[in-house]
């Protein structure tokens, strides 16, 4: 017995120092400021409230209280730790009538691994006079072995006191420093401050930070968010790379005209002093709109107000502002709690909606593969941390403006930077320190992790004359050449985008032990890409050749050069290329301004001059464009001449673009007509009949986001192309003139005939009429073309335009021309 309690006793005792070695950490204690997702951090320094405390002089009282919460406030921390504690105390309740305990008053912990994947960790929680949330027996990272990256979220409704972050004391941790990036601010009202979310994570605020890997501010306030001057005035302070109104829903009790003067004032209060984006949002409505009187009137009147200042400001000159409509939300009917405060199946719709049109804003589109998806990385802490080092590159371009820059992986990294790592220090100051380079290299990363940091400011805020990119090679084995490429060309637009004065040279990859023909290979496509571009293409590697293999002297370890190899290369990256490739080619004045690439092409159903059909050449053309929407004319679908074959919907398989189709007549046994493969599925679908006197014609238009696109293929008759011009007037009218129009075809007339000087009176032709298009293997007529509606001044053309010298694959030679749409 006396032993039996003397083993209890030991065991007690070691349960009690093993709880004993955890260590504490608390973020009020840090060296530096670790609050993220908020403003005016130099002035609250160590508090959770939101808002700076001069603000309590002139806000509300009940504002200033619910700045007290703690909404949208993050913890981002690095630890190998296996069990991880959260403690606080809170001010206020647990929980609301329709809101728990855990989305009010509690926290959520997020993961991130070496590759820059998200994963949510729960594990135990418990509601006391100390809240304390425990994650066990956390699974060791699987590639890297040097612990997570992790996220605390903290509570949506709830002011915090006090908190700690608790590790064992024989784990590694460390703050991570407030964001140094600029963030979007939410302004709004119980809706985007969190109401009613299950967890502090599945705010919509916070989904989208997830989404977007990026900082938002929010500065939403229960009941309280009535778009009133005093914050407008705070929030002018900040910089902001996008500001959101989300007020409506508490100024139900304003006037039309009140609603249209704060709403005023809101959007030039803050273009007085910078031209940041700034986002309107419609109220959502009721969901009880249908059964309660008066709701919908007032949801209403408050969009119809809002939406009447929106295009008189617009009207008037006013840039950057933005619109989400209340549809675009379209929250479900199962989607709240009560009448309008989203559950978490709202909040997500609610996330959605926001980072559709947000990544539109923020030139921060997300692709359908990998390589064309943006995502952090952490693949080699025992070196260095990657995101710090972007932070510390951020801070240099803001401190000193860098004239050129070199972007790439460990290639460029440990060239010139990480001390005692450098593999090429004396050929960097000899070559590239001369001509003002600034180097951008992350040793482990792929295109999608470039494109991550291009997202996230390493190319804004300074105009480079030169940017070179060489990144791709750590993709080898992960992706398919064409994967490559077209993340190659994806990264490379944004680029453009951000930094349109510079001269953009496109390096192709180095090669590197057994992948010499790969990469040769590779190296061709992207030479390719980049002309249709006009973009530079370099090649340097080819200097680190012997008989088409590297040449084991100039490397390190058949992927790095030594200082030998980069004295070889750095010469050809230097060189000076000129301005650019193509003639007079304008890139965006803006980054607000979205570039998108019209194409067309009359395929005679892909049956080639060589009277041989190959729908993989017809393919492989449209590829190479690499068109955003392209309009096809001679398509058969499901004919006899076809053996049955469906070739739009064949092309659109192999192109990985949204088909869709329009007949114009039967034909043996199928179909016979014109088709559009876009790269997002369009909106809306109008097709125009062209009655002729011969063969019936017929026009397609398809909406997308941004604009109209339309295509057509006229008649061999003058009498019939002159009627359908007209027809073509009328359905234009017809169209929302606040979107930009683009028409495509084969119009079957000249640049001289009357049919073309007609179109030419509403539209702007964007292929030269010295463009020979026809007949493809010596062309000397024009007679397709890609035009532009001169009645909206929404969008310019850029001269990366002009006919592809395709010789073989159609009678026709295809067409395309770049605009910016704004």
């Amino acid at each position: 017995m006396k032993n039996s309690i003397i083993v209890f006793l030991l065991l007690s005792l070691s349960v009690l120092c093993a709880q004993g070695q955890i260590k504490w950490y608390n973020p009020m204690e840090a060296e530096y400021p670790v609050i993220q997702n908020r403003g005016w951090s130099d002035e609250i320094k160590n508090s959770y409230q939101r808002l700076p405390d001069r603000a309590e002089d002139f806000v509300r009282k009940s504002v200033w209280d619910l700045s007290e919460n703690s909404a949208g406030l993050a913890i981002h921390f690095i630890t190998n730790a296996d069990k991880i504690e959260v403690r606080y105390g809170v001010s206020g309740a647990f929980a609301m009538n329709h809101m728990p305990a855990t989305g009010k008053s509690g926290v959520d912990l997020y993961a991130i691994d070496s590759e820059g994947n998200s994963r949510f960790i729960t594990d135990r929680y418990s509601f006391g006079d100390t809240i304390k949330f425990s994650y066990n027996d956390i699974l060791e990272e699987e590639k890297f072995k040097h612990g997570y990256e992790y996220r605390l979220f903290l509570p949506l409704y709830n002011s915090i006191e006090w908190l700690e972050i608790g590790v064992p004391e024989s784990a590694e941790f460390a703050f991570i420093p407030q964001l140094n990036e600029k963030p979007i601010v939410v302004y709004g009202t119980s809706i985007a401050q969190g109401g009613c979310a299950s967890r502090p994570a599945m705010g919509w605020t916070n989904i989208l930070s997830r989404k977007l890997d990026f900082p938002v501010v929010n500065l939403a306030f229960s009941g309280n968010g009535p778009l009133e001057k005093e914050m407008v005035d705070l929030i002018s302070e900040l910089d902001a790379s996008l500001i959101i109104y989300d007020c409506l829903p508490n100024m139900t009790n304003l006037t039309a005209e009140e609603v249209k003067k704060r709403t005023t004032y809101g959007i030039l209060a803050i273009r007085e002093k910078s031209d940041v984006p700034i986002l309107i949002t419609e109220h959502i409505g009721y969901l009880n709109d249908r059964m309660i009187k008066g709701r919908k009137e007032v949801v209403d009147m408050l969009n119809r107000a809002s939406r009447e200042v929106f295009d008189s400001l617009r009207h008037s000159g006013i840039s950057n502002i933005y619109y989400l409509y209340k549809d675009s939300i379209n929250i479900p009917e199962d989607g709240t709690v009560d009448y309008i405060h989203p559950n978490d199946l709202g909040m997500q719709c609610y996330a959605d909606a926001y980072e559709k049109i947000v990544r539109k804003i923020l030139n921060m589109p997300k692709g359908d593969i990998k390589t064309t998806q943006a995502v952090s990385q952490r693949r080699e802490p025992y070196i260095y941390e990657w995101k710090e080092r972007h932070r510390q590159k951020l801070d240099k371009i803001k401190n000193s403006p860098p004239k050129k820059v070199i972007i790439g992986n460990s290639i460029i990294h440990y060239w010139s930077d990480e001390k005692g790592r450098e593999s090429g220090p004396e050929s960097w100051k000899e070559y590239m320190e001369p001509e003002g380079f600034f180097n951008l290299g992350c040793g482990w990363d792929r295109i999608e992790n470039v494109l991550w940091r291009v997202y996230h400011g390493e190319l804004d805020g300074f105009n480079a004359e030169e940017v070179v990119l060489m990144i791709g090679i750590n993709n080898i084995g992960l992706n398919s050449d064409e994967e490559i490429v077209e993340g190659l060309e994806f990264l490379l637009r944004q680029i453009e985008l951000r930094q349109n004065d510079a001269v953009i040279k496109v390096a192709g990859l180095l090669p590197m032990r057994s992948q010499e023909e790969r990469i040769k290979r590779l190296n061709e496509k992207v030479s390719v890409m980049a002309k249709i571009n006009g973009w530079h293409f370099i090649n340097p590697g080819v200097n680190l050749l012997r008989n088409d293999k590297i040449d084991e002297s100039l490397f390190r370890d058949g992927l790095h050069p030594n200082e030998k190899g980069y004295k070889l290369i750095a010469p050809l990256i230097t060189s000076d290329v000129g301005k650019s490739v193509i003639s007079g080619f304008k890139a965006p004045e803006n980054k607000h301004e979205k570039s998108t690439r019209l194409m067309s092409y009359n395929i005679r159903n892909a049956r080639g001059l060589d009277d041989i059909t190959d729908y993989d050449r017809i393919a492989n053309v449209i590829k190479s464009v690499r068109p955003d929407i392209i309009g096809i004319q001679e398509l058969d679908s499901v004919t006899g001449r076809s053996e049955g074959v469906d070739v739009l919907n064949v092309l659109s398989r192999k192109t990985l673009m949204y088909a869709t189709y329009a007949a114009s007549i039967d034909y043996d046994g199928g179909k016979y007509g014109i088709g559009v493969l876009s790269k997002e599925k369009p909106i809306s679908v109008i097709k125009v009949p062209l009655p002729c006197k011969s063969e019936p014609r017929m026009m397609l238009i398809v909406e997308m986001d941004d604009y109209y696109f339309g295509n057509t293929h006229f008649s061999l008759h003058s009498e019939d192309r002159l009627k359908s011009v007209e027809i073509i007037k009328k359905e234009v009218e017809k169209l929302n003139p606040d979107k930009p129009f683009f028409l495509v075809g084969d119009i079957n007339a000249t640049p001289e005939m009357g049919e073309v000087k007609e179109l030419l009176k509403l539209f702007t032709t964007l292929i030269s009429p010295a463009d020979y298009t026809f007949p493809a293997g010596s062309p000397h007529s024009t007679i397709d073309y890609i035009f532009g509606y001169n009645a909206n001044d929404d969008w310019r053309v850029m001269e990366t335009n002009g006919v592809i010298a395709e010789k073989v694959a159609s009678d026709h030679r295809p067409i395309f021309a770049d605009v910016l749409i704004k």
